[in-house]
Formats: structure tokens, C-alpha cells, sequence
């Protein structure tokens, strides 16, 4: 289940500056960098639908390619363990968890 959702939410991470600019605008988030990891992602993957910089992407890049989606484009899947440890040993995964304190 978790690595369903990591292929869910990874392709955000090829485009976080679009979306800040669509968070911005259609959610009022100033600071994307300051939200806790839950929220960000669930609002984050719901940008396609709102006709925002991600839903242009979107969609250029279906009409490009020919694909589902803008966010699975150069995203390989892969397996990781689950422990806290491999996933703060993970460079791609380590800045996506928050622990929390101990």
C-alpha cells in the first residue's frame, strides 16, 4: 500500500514550482515548504483538476505523449523497505518524512 502511494505522489517532486504557484492560487498556501506532509499531498495531487499550471502540463503532455498523466514521465518504480532508517537513508524519500520528535 505504501509504495502504491509513492507512485501516487512521487511525480510531484519533478514539479514543485508549479505546485507553489498552483497551491498559491487555487488553495491560499504561501509557503508549500511549511505544510505538514499529509496535507501537502493531498492537495497537491488534486491540482490537475483545477486549470492551473499542473492541468496545462497535464495536458500537453498527454497530447505529447500520448500518456495518463504528467506525473508518472521519468519516475521509475522501484521497492524500498519500509523502516524508518531506509527511508531516512533514502535521498528521494528522506526530505518526504517527517518523524516528528522521538
Amino acid at each position: 500500500m505504501m509504495l502504491e502511494r509513492l507512485r501516487e505522489v512521487l511525480w510531484l517532486l519533478d514539479y514543485l514550482d508549479d505546485v507553489e504557484s498552483d497551491m498559491s492560487s487555487f488553495h491560499r498556501v504561501d509557503d508549500i515548504y511549511e505544510m505538514d506532509a499529509p496535507r501537502f499531498f493531498r492537495l497537491a495531487v488534486r491540482l490537475t483538476a483545477y486549470q492551473g499550471v499542473l492541468a496545462a502540463r497535464r495536458m500537453a503532455e498527454e497530447q505529447n505523449n500520448g500518456q495518463n498523466g504528467p506525473s508518472t514521465a521519468g519516475t521509475e518504480a522501484r521497492e524500498v523497505q519500509s523502516t524508518r532508517s531506509d527511508f531516512a537513508a533514502d535521498p528521494a524519500l528522506s526530505s518526504l518524512v517527517s518523524w516528528g520528535s522521538a
